[in-house]
């Protein structure tokens, strides 16, 4: 298993910096370690959906496939945080979590109307 932290934010975090950060970390300890933004996301979703709206233990085991195969050693993004309450017996004691959160409500808002112009 390669993946050893989860760094999980909401829209306009710094998520997409901290993943950058991890990633320069790694460059310049000449680690051949890699984060990745939002790592098997959309899969995460999908299968957490199934789990909840059927209660489907495939679709569970799915999330828990996605992040034991997972081949960085960090993954960082929005969409971590309702799963990481069902790897916790998975993992055990080998996966560290950050919490990203943005302290200026103002900084957000301008930097998400920022955004929206630029994109």
């Amino acid at each position: 298993m390669h993946l050893e932290l989860i760094a999980i934010g909401a829209g306009r975090d710094g998520t997409v910096s901290l993943n950058e950060i991890i990633n320069e970390i790694f460059r310049i300890n000449k680690e051949k370690s890699s984060s990745y933004h939002e790592y098997a996301a959309h899969d995460c979703y999908n299968n957490f959906s199934e789990y909840r709206e059927t209660g489907s233990k495939r679709a569970l085991n799915n999330c828990n496939s996605i992040f034991k195969n997972c081949e960085h050693k960090a993954i960082v993004g929005n969409g971590y945080a309702f799963i990481v309450p069902y790897l916790t017996d998975f993992f055990r004691d080998q996966l560290k979590l950050i919490h990203l959160q943005r302290k200026n409500k103002d900084a957000w808002v301008k930097s998400y109307i920022t955004n929206c112009i630029e994109f």
